[in-house]
């Protein structure tokens, strides 16, 4: 009986240590000072497209400066649900982040009826670049200017066919059907690849594109620049007026970049990423490098401010979602 005893004793004092041991090492890694290992920067897009090019900008930059290896980690689904979703999901220690695009965080409702999250599910953390949308025809459609645009358009007996490869453009073409009234027929397609191939082909008249796609194309002659859908002149093409010059200033609309994490990281961690953010859009080198990629960066944004250009976005974008009639 004694020899019994000893041994449940012993057991219980080594299954005691290994409790204390492990209950150590958890606290011991919990304490670890931020970041203690890789992070992960969720790209909702596939691999090589404008999105994954300038996160993979990013993340090097985040890199270096937080001495930790990021890894980006394209979770495709959805037209960015799946991957917004699983950060909105994650856990709030700031291993995981997001570099959004448009449509997952202020009009995730055209692209499913249902959605996992809501803008709220997230903090921002910055506003990274944008690219505006430029008006452009194919090479061989009879204008040059936005006068010699309008004047082909009103001169046609059938409508303008005007493309679109995301709900972004396609609301930026509508909204621009709606403020101009010119008989224009929208057509939507699955990528800016085929659009610019059917620009020049003919097949279809006109579109709403990014700079930063369309600008390698207008230089080459394939497509021409007609006017930008922003407040202000591109200093990627200063030739090319605004719509609001040529009469049309509500129509503005373009694709935007930025970083999130999940609403409730860690304060301590969220003012980290947001100071090291500020730093990256800082950096020349960073904003070169954008530049090349025909992105224009935002070096002086704040993450309120980019809280507050998200919840305007989300306000305009779905208004102009019912009056053109684009919903699942």
């Amino acid at each position: 009986m004694t020899r019994f005893f000893c041994r449940r004793l012993a057991s219980k004092a080594v299954a005691l240590a290994c409790l204390l041991a492990a209950f150590t090492g958890s606290a011991a890694f919990a304490d670890d000072p931020y970041p203690s290992r890789p992070l992960r920067l969720i790209v909702a897009y596939p691999a090589g497209g404008g999105t994954d090019v300038m996160a993979r900008l990013y993340a090097e930059q985040l890199e270096a400066r937080l001495k930790q290896r990021v890894i980006v980690e394209n979770r495709v689904g959805g037209g960015g649900i799946l991957g917004a979703n699983a950060v909105a999901k994650a856990p709030t220690d700031g291993y995981t982040l997001l570099f959004s695009a448009i449509s997952e965080l202020t009009v995730p409702s055209l692209l499913a009826k249902e959605i996992p999250y809501s803008l709220a599910d997230f903090r921002p953390i910055g506003r990274i670049a944008h690219s505006p949308f430029a008006l452009i025809v194919g090479r061989d459609f009879p204008a040059t200017t936005f006068a010699e645009f309008k004047t082909a358009t009103e001169q046609r007996p059938t409508p303008t066919m005007l493309s679109a490869s995301a709900n972004y453009s396609a609301l930026t073409g509508g909204l621009f059907k709606l403020q101009s009234g010119f008989n224009l027929s929208p057509i939507r397609y699955r990528g800016s690849a085929q659009v610019l191939v059917d620009l020049m082909g003919g097949h279809v008249h006109a579109g709403f594109e990014t700079i930063a796609i369309t600008l390698p194309q207008a230089k080459d002659g394939g497509v021409k620049m007609l006017a930008i859908a922003a407040e202000k002149r591109s200093p990627l093409a200063p030739e090319i007026p605004t719509l609001g010059e040529v009469g049309y200033p509500n129509v503005i609309g373009g694709a935007w970049y930025g970083v999130l994490v999940p609403k409730d990281t860690t304060p301590d961690v969220v003012e980290l990423l947001e100071r090291t953010t500020t730093a990256i859009l800082a950096s020349q080198d960073f904003r070169s490098d954008l530049t090349k990629q025909g992105f224009d960066p935002y070096p002086d944004d704040t993450p309120a401010a980019f809280g507050r250009f998200l919840e305007d976005e989300k306000v305009k974008w779905e208004a102009v979602a019912d009056k053109v009639g684009l919903r699942p």
